[in-house]
């Protein structure tokens, strides 16, 4: 069937009426989209309804339970295609989803994937049978059909009631997902061949929309995914027309009639806002005519700077005044004259009269007595191309009436004003709103309005000693800032001065009002230090929102001076005492180590302490010590009790610490603070640290004045050894991965034995990964590991001889232990007793997938080769244990030897020192 223009908008017009009795949108839902077309409109709606609430896929077969259910039996859900009543419990077997937009064609990924608004209920042979075949007109020249619906292999008819259903679903798609926000661009086209991200046929779904309009069951579908799931809505089901706004062509050779009606009343108030001028309507002769822009001039007295702006808007209620469904589409100001108001978006106009309104703003400051006038200049609507190669119609010039400004301001305004000292004799640390200077003010005549005040500060005090400078409205003219005052402005002094300017200007009138010039103190100044306030020479100045008004002239008026009690007194010195607490050892995970005692003494007033600084020596590394800590040795006996204060903690970064010491207060009297550590649970055993606290490493806080930072030396704790004894025992000190005469087969491991008693190798394993391995590669290990000795692991090719030692195991893979380590493949290592790590290695960045072998940040280092192996950190020499701070990184290194240790080397204490070392242990 063929309709025409006429009858189709008449259809749209019907569809519209019925959408709003039966489903309608929430109030102002579409508001940004009306008056729109084409691209403007789309990107429009695409705004409206994006960042919808995505629902799971596993979610919408609940979903379709819900909003596809059989109205006349809730068990059942009704299917799209086929249109008949099936339980909603053979979801899989008798009914599944349907993706009107193809999973195949770029709805197979999330947010599209699972939006309701093309899925639907559907019998699963027939979703079989449409595949992803485009919606198209197919009868009578089918090759399959079943329900009303025809198919060929390419091209899909459903259903008479459910074209427009597939339509808008389809509509809805496209302008959904556009391509921005990261998300797919899904395009319908008239192609029956789409690529992915492609849909058709658009002029297919055109006429079935058209045919088949939206009914109740559609509304209340779309109503369900707006409430309950999604919350965005279809706007073609809501507002059929946009279809055709979007992608129907359009027609060229248009013209409209113009007619005009004044809007201004006799008088405008100053401050007006969207003030109607004037407004005109426009009438399309036939099909559509797009509005671009109109120029206006302003024809009053009224200066176009006291018009703060001009806009127009689609008066859609035809009210003459600006209302909450009316659309505005362009804005101006009169920085020239004329202006033209460019839609931002193209309004249509079609044979449906369309309302137009001009308003303006005024400003505040608009000057009484002149007049708003305005006028659209003759043949000045234009149209867009967006509506075709349109004409453009011929009216003369129409003007408004001219509306007299009241309640505006008046100019060549003057003010009167006095001074008044309020300066207090003195000013204490902190104190706030100090008055210094009271004004009195009026207006000559009719209004004057207060922009800023210039002031400047004279005295010894310092601009940072003054926290701010402020002016308040004094509504009780007490002199002092209380409950009823009003602050108008406030800043800081730079080089001694401030112009405070309002926020907002005050309006002066010839009734008096009073200001106050007052400052707040900061919380420390110096005893003795004076301030005074003064307002400069000719240093208020006028807003021209009171009008174009005179500044006053007067000589600078300045308060007496105010004179700091109660503060600090500048210039004090500090004694430092410091003594060595430390013992000689400290067992890993102690806490409240002693390390120094410092006394403290100023010698006279006060003496603030900011930062005390320390550094750290030794072989530990930092993270040894879990913490430091200062505390107020509040009875002075260089030990922790009961009374004493924490007052800073700190850690140890690059070898030193500081303690902030929030400008603790020292006196004459003696002050006292303890300085302790607390030692990390995994401190490697043996290593050792001092603490010191730094040459002149102690700083004064502004708190207690301009004093002098203290002159000291270094003060150093003694040597502390720390003791672990939950340090592992069987330590991977060494592997080389290539033997001295280069033969890449062979290879050795050694382990190390840090406890005083032999351990059992029988059920550990040693495991590897390299490179980019998935599974770990196993050594099963047999033998003993004698106290305080090693043991040597190597691999087949040796023999009985690995570079002069006999091995203590041999691994009975030819290519080199577990089959070849290789030179330059990142490798992690672990030696493990069942499932428990008992220590771990790496070289070379260790393997990609570690499985938890190596510890820590893997060691890098160079490749192996036949003169460079791998090694353990050995701080104490041939003699000492091997470091293990349980970080690869820091505890290996390369070496350039192949001399390993096996069994008959008893060297970890060194051997001479095993009893020493164990009574250490022991301790």
């Amino acid at each position: 069937m063929f309709l025409c223009k006429t009858s189709m908008r008449l259809s749209l017009f019907l569809w519209v009426a019925g959408a709003t009795l039966w489903a309608a949108p929430p109030p102002g839902y579409y508001d940004s989209a009306e008056g729109l077309s084409g691209t403007a409109l789309k990107n429009a709606l695409h705004a409206i309804i994006k960042n919808h609430t995505v629902i799971s896929y596993t979610a919408t077969e609940n979903a379709l339970k819900d909003i596809d259910e059989d109205p006349n039996n809730s068990n059942n859900v009704l299917l799209h295609y086929k249109g008949v009543s099936v339980p909603k419990s053979s979801f899989g077997t008798t009914w599944n989803r349907e993706h009107l937009w193809p999973q195949s064609l770029g709805a197979d990924v999330s947010p599209q994937k699972s939006d309701l608004h093309h899925i639907f209920a559907e019998d699963e042979s027939l979703n079989s049978s449409r595949g992803n075949s485009v919606f198209d007109n197919v009868y009578p020249n089918y090759t399959g059909s079943g329900y009303g619906n025809y198919w060929t292999s390419t091209k899909f008819e459903v259903r008479d009631a459910q074209k427009g259903d597939v339509a808008r679903a389809l509509f809805y798609m496209d302008v959904r997902y556009d391509g921005t926000g990261g998300e797919s661009d899904l395009t319908l086209l008239n192609t029956v061949s789409p690529n992915y991200g492609q849909m058709g046929v658009l002029s297919t779904l055109l006429q079935w929309h058209q045919q088949d309009p939206p009914d109740d069951a559609e509304r209340a579908r779309n109503d369900k995914i707006y409430s309950s799931y999604q919350h965005n809505r279809n706007p073609f089901i809501d507002r059929p027309e946009f279809a055709n706004l979007i992608w129907a062509p359009v027609s060229s050779g248009d013209s409209v009639s113009v007619s005009f009606t004044n809007r201004a009343g006799a008088t405008v108030s100053a401050g007006a806002v969207n003030y109607p001028v004037l407004s005109f309507t426009l009438t399309a002769s036939a099909n559509e005519w797009d509005l671009a822009s109109v120029t206006v001039r302003n024809i009053g007295s009224l200066p176009g700077s006291a018009i703060s702006q001009v806009s127009l808007y689609r008066d859609n209620d035809n009210n003459g005044t600006v209302s909450s469904g009316d659309v505005q589409l362009a804005t101006q100001t009169f920085s020239s004259n004329p202006v033209t108001l460019s839609c931002a978006s193209p309004s249509r106009v079609t044979s449906t009269p369309a309302a137009f309104l001009i308003v303006v703003n005024i400003a505040a400051s608009a000057p009484n007595g002149q007049t708003l006038q305005l006028q659209v200049d003759a043949n000045s609507i234009r149209h867009s191309a967006s509506g075709g190669n349109d004409m453009d119609p011929t009216h003369s010039a129409f003007s408004s009436t001219a509306a007299t400004v009241t309640g505006g301001v008046s100019n060549g305004d003057s003010l009167n004003v006095s001074f008044t000292n309020l300066a207090p004799s003195n000013v204490t640390p902190g104190q706030e709103d100090v008055p210094f200077i009271r004004l009195q003010c009026s207006a000559a005549s009719n209004e004057w309005d207060l922009a800023s005040i210039s002031v400047s500060k004279t005295g010894t005090l310092s601009d940072s000693a003054i926290t701010s400078v402020e002016i308040y409205k004094d509504a009780n003219n007490n002199n002092i800032v209380d409950s009823g005052d009003t602050r108008l402005a406030g800043g800081t002094l730079s080089s001694g001065s401030a112009n405070l300017s309002l926020s907002s200007p005050l309006r002066i009138t010839t009734a008096q009002t009073n200001l106050l010039i007052v400052a707040t103190m900061n919380g420390v100044l110096a005893n003795g230090k004076t301030i005074a306030l003064q307002v400069n020479s000719n240093g208020i100045t006028s807003s021209p929102t009171g009008g174009a008004d005179v500044n006053p002239t007067f000589s600078t008026f300045s308060s007496s001076y105010a004179t700091v009690i109660n503060g600090v007194s500048d210039g004090d010195e500090l004694t430092v005492a410091a003594y060595d607490m430390a013992p000689s050892t400290a067992d890993a995970g102690t806490t409240e180590v002693p390390l120094l005692a410092i006394i403290l003494t100023a010698s006279s007033h006060e003496w603030d302490v900011d930062t005390i600084s320390f550094t750290k020596s030794g072989t530990c590394p930092d993270n040894a010590i879990s913490q430091v800590k200062i505390y107020h040795d509040a009875d002075g006996s260089s030990s922790l009790t009961p009374g004493d204060t924490l007052v800073a903690n700190s850690t140890i970064s690059s070898g030193g610490f500081y303690f902030g010491m929030g400008s603790w207060r020292i006196t004459t009297t003696p002050t006292h603070f303890l300085v302790t550590c607390d030692v990390s649970p995994t401190a490697p055993d043996s290593t050792t640290f001092q603490v010191s606290l730094a040459s002149n490493g102690i700083v004064h806080a502004q708190s207690g004045g301009a004093d002098v930072d203290p002159t000291f030396p270094t003060a150093s704790t003694s040597l502390i050894t720390l003791r672990n004894q939950n340090m592992g025992t069987i330590k991977i000190v060494m592997v080389s991965t290539r033997g001295s005469d280069g033969n890449a087969g062979k290879e050795f491991i050694v382990l190390a034995n840090h406890s005083s008693a032999p351990v059992s190798l029988t059920g550990w394993q040693l495991r590897t990964r390299g490179g980019g391995d998935t599974s770990d590669k196993i050594l099963n290990l047999s033998g003993t590991v004698p106290a305080y000795g090693h043991f040597l692991i190597a691999s087949q090719a040796y023999g009985s001889a690995c570079e002069g030692k006999t091995p203590d195991m041999s691994d009975t893979n030819t290519n080199g232990l577990f089959g070849g380590m290789g030179d330059s493949t990142g490798r992690s290592l672990a030696i493990l007793n069942g499932a428990t790590r008992i220590d771990g290695f790496s070289f070379l960045g260790g393997a990609t997938n570690p499985n938890n072998l190596h510890e820590g940040t893997p060691f890098t280092g160079s490749a192996g080769s036949a003169t460079v192996s791998f090694h353990r950190k050995r701080p104490g020499g041939s003699t000492g244990p091997y470091t293990d701070t349980d970080n690869n990184a820091s505890d290996l290194e390369n070496i350039t030897s192949k001399a390993p240790l096996n069994s008959s080397d008893i060297t970890i204490g060194p051997a001479s020192r095993v009893d020493e070392w164990e009574a250490l242990r022991e301790h």
